[in-house]
């Protein structure tokens, strides 16, 4: 991995419906933006269709984080948090700890079989218990 981070922007898509993705995330853009970092942010509860045209739809935009590079590729969860980490010199570090590839694979398997299902699960159950009116 290169101790310089990219300079192109990333692009993070992210559910701030959930309260817990939605304090994680804060807290990564509040940093980024404190030091104008090559980050953009865009929530798909509030754009639900936001990664549509590229076969994602809104129920699997919402169940982990996504990230769009400038090339125009999509990645998720472990990936889109290692390209993220990448760019913000205070988090580099976890990018290099998903380095070897065991890892990696590893923080895939925790992230995308047990955290992102469960918080998936708890902000599904939160919608379905908002009035009709108040869900995007």
């Amino acid at each position: 991995m290169s101790r310089t981070a990219p300079t192109t922007t990333l692009t993070v898509f992210c559910n701030a419906d959930c309260p817990v993705c939605r304090h994680e995330i804060d807290r990564y853009r509040r940093y980024a933006e404190d030091r104008s970092l090559p980050l953009q942010w865009t929530d798909v509860a509030a754009e639900p269709d936001v990664l549509g045209r590229r076969g994602i739809d809104p129920e699997t935009q919402r169940r982990s984080l996504h990230a769009m590079t400038p090339e125009g590729r999509v990645v998720a969860g472990v990936d889109a948090f290692n390209l993220m980490w990448r760019r913000m010199p205070r988090f580099r570090w976890l990018a290099g700890l998903l380095q070897p590839s065991l890892m990696r694979a590893a923080a895939r398997f925790a992230y995308d079989r047990l955290l992102a299902p469960a918080l998936y699960r708890l902000d599904h159950r939160r919608r379905r218990r908002l009035p009709h009116d108040n869900q995007n």
